[in-house]
């Protein structure tokens, strides 16, 4: 949907406030030891930082071999004020829809803490370019994503990137220009900044869902209509206030059994936001709408803003989008600050089952009003053909013909048995006439592709009253033709209004060069964020793409392993049979727990949810310490790694499901930081059951 260009900055993360960017001041050179360290690492980096072959190369001009000077750490071995930026958001990697595990977040920012200058050379040389290495991919998949779309099916090249992230990287550490590096990366449509900002929000709904924020049961018996009655009203109404479609002031029904009033309005809302009828009968499809987990909700986010890394900086070009899922043609001549387009109108797409619509980005080059419909050879083999070795009378029942040779002068052969063979092998080919049976409509919108996909007009304009829509052959039909060529010819004066409609009924076909191409976007997410009234809608996954995606980034490579030596709470990792003993937590640490929730569900107050996030993830977090670490127990790092690490992590997951609480929400990097921080580092966590019932 509404993708457009950001002139805007980035918005600020919410996690811990970073210190203000000062000049850096030249360092000393390193001593031999921690060159030698670098330069070990450079060699063998797969030894330390399971970096790639491409990265290597990259680090080695990150760290040229004269100089080999560490980019993160003082004179005193100690993190400078941009590397503790950089931690800041490699931590917050979740609020663009990223990983933080991903790029060691955790890990790194332990290591942070015990970086003094008693610390050894090989340990400070590991920090460093581990740093490194994780802000290039940072910086990188935060660009262009972490999936190749062709890797999953989608037929789009991603776009050419031109930034060099190992002098990005270098540049930023050495000048303290982090900010100024990331503005340079920020993916530039508007709606990705849409999408990011709903995520905060959806965050907090997801961690309460199912426990504070209470769900409807998991089927009705009946459609419940205006006027009905049900004892799920209050549930219902409580979800529909914390998902907007309700306001916090509207108050409970006189009748808490009667589905009348305010309550029928937000189920009209929310059913326009989920591509249904807004008629207020909630029926199978709304109910069970109305009961998809609202972790669901949150990774559809997710993956619709990675699909918009994919997509190129679209300038000041006019271009139409076309969201597949959502039946939606976005245009714009310019797109402004707010995203808003000029305007939009309904599609139909292709069958889920065995036409899908293609993904790709094209030119429109020229209008074909009147247009023949030159009837693919899937099409002729797979519908045409049986029916005419039936019924030689169904071509001009249907006003197509046979025609021998290629445009639209091609010549019309006789209808026969035998003529049908010859187009059975290709020697021949199938049209349907311009006309008011014609497939295509009116006028057709030309942009050359090898899945020979357009946008067109149809004959059956009836099926736009209906919310789902995936009935065409792969093209794109368009709700309002005339409106759309309006606009594509809008800087050739001469194509008034009444010469279209004109062209558009008359005879014969007329081609219609574009004076200026327009880009055409058909993409395909299942969340997307209208400008008009900043609402988040979701559609049906109706080609089941998003698992696909899931799946794809779930199977990633995972991260090197842990660093080496000890982390914040004296327990050394790499030494089996530690011991889990917290430290005392330094003042500016108390409230650990309480910052990685609220950089994680942004403000202070979402939704009126705070408290509630705060104590059930608190208490997940605590038991899910305690059933797997414990306090005072002997543990290794293999008890760590099984219990936080692995692909199914067991007791952790378990506990945390038990409450509701969905492990995309709090991460296995994410408990990782809190046990190596240690339970009493936590502020809030630590209480027991009780902290539910604050």
């Amino acid at each position: 949907m509404l993708l457009g260009f950001s002139a805007c900055g980035r918005n600020e993360p919410a996690g811990p406030a970073t210190v203000a960017q000062a000049s850096p001041t030249p360092q000393p050179p390193p001593s031999p030891e921690l060159r030698a360290a670098i330069s070990a690492l450079l060699v063998q980096p797969e030894a330390g930082i399971g970096a790639s072959s491409a990265d290597v190369q990259a680090l080695k001009t990150i760290y040229p071999e004269a100089t080999q000077s560490p980019l993160w750490l003082g004179a005193d071995l100690r993190p400078t004020k941009t590397a503790q930026e950089a931690l800041a958001l490699l931590n917050d990697a979740a609020a663009e829809g990223l990983d933080p595990e991903f790029y060691r977040a955790a890990p790194l920012t332990a290591q942070a803490t015990t970086m003094t200058s008693g610390i050894s050379a090989t340990v400070a040389a590991a920090f460093d370019v581990s740093l490194t290495h994780s802000m290039m991919r940072y910086l990188r998949q935060f660009h262009r994503g972490r999936v190749d779309p062709r890797s999953i099916g989608f037929q789009v090249a991603l776009p050419e990137d031109e930034h060099d992230y190992a002098s990005i990287v270098r540049e930023a550490a050495t000048k303290g220009t982090l900010k100024e590096a990331i503005q340079s990366v920020m993916p530039p449509l508007v709606q990705y900044r849409a999408l990011r900002a709903m995520l905060p929000k959806y965050r907090a709904l997801a961690l309460v869902d199912g426990t504070t924020l209470p769900r409807l049961p998991k089927s009705a018996t009946k459609a419940l209509k205006p006027g009905g009655t049900s004892t799920v009203l209050e549930i219902l109404r409580t979800r529909l206030i914390a998902m907007g479609d309700l306001q916090e002031t509207t108050p409970p029904p006189t009748n808490p059994l009667l589905y009348e009033g305010e309550i029928v309005e937000g189920v009209k809302r929310f059913q326009a936001r989920h591509n249904f009828e807004p008629d207020g009968v909630i029926g199978k499809a709304t109910w069970a709408a109305l009961h998809v987990p609202l972790t669901h909700r949150l990774r559809q986010i997710e993956l619709a803003m990675e699909r918009m890394r994919w997509l190129p900086h679209l300038g000041e070009r006019a271009f139409v989008a076309v969201n597949i899922p959502m039946f939606r043609l976005w245009a714009w001549d310019k797109v402004p600050e707010s995203g808003v387009p000029d305007f939009d109108m309904g599609v139909i797409v292709g069958k889920a089952l065995d036409t899908r619509t293609p993904v790709f980005l094209e030119e429109m080059t020229h209008l074909i009003f009147q247009p023949y419909w030159n009837v693919p050879k899937s099409i002729v083999h797979s519908e045409m053909l049986p029916i005419l070795r039936r019924n030689l009378g169904y071509l001009e029942s249907q006003d197509m013909e046979i025609v021998d040779g290629q445009g639209d002068d091609a010549k019309p052969v006789p209808a026969t048995l035998a003529n049908v063979e010859r187009l059975a092998s290709a020697e021949l080919r199938l049209r349907q006439r311009p006309g008011p049976k014609n497939a295509l409509g009116q006028v057709k919108f030309m942009f050359p592709n090898d899945e020979n996909v357009y946008l067109h007009s149809t004959p059956a304009p009836v099926l736009f009253g209906r919310a789902r829509r995936d009935f065409s052959h792969g093209c794109v039909r368009v709700e309002d033709p005339v409106k759309l060529a309006e606009w594509a010819l809008s800087d050739q004066p001469e194509w008034t209004r009444e010469k279209i409609l004109a062209a558009m009924n008359g005879d014969p076909s007329v081609m219609v060069k574009l004076t200026r191409p327009i880009r055409v976007v058909l993409y395909y997410v299942t969340a997307t964020v209208i400008p008009t009234d900043n609402t988040v809608h979701f559609a049906e996954d109706i080609y089941n793409q998003d698992p696909r995606l899931d799946e794809a980034l779930r199977a990633r490579v995972a991260p090197a392993p842990a660093l080496p030596g000890p982390n914040a709470t004296g327990v050394d990792v790499d030494k089996v049979g530690a011991r889990v003993v917290p430290n005392p937590a330094p003042p500016d640490r108390q409230s650990r727990g309480a910052q990685i929730l609220e950089r994680h569900i942004g403000q202070a107050n979402v939704d009126g949810f705070p408290s509630q996030v705060k104590a059930v993830s608190g208490h997940a977090v605590a038991v899910a310490i305690e059933s797997v670490v414990g306090l005072g127990r002997t543990v290794s790092r293999d008890d760590l790694e099984r219990a936080v690490r692995a692909g199914a992590p067991g007791d952790v997951v378990e506990k945390i499901e038990e409450r509701g609480i969905d492990r995309m929400l709090v991460t296995r990097s994410e408990i990782a930081h809190q046990m190596i921080d240690g339970v009493q580092s936590l502020g809030f966590i630590g209480a027991g059951p009780e902290v539910l019932d604050r």
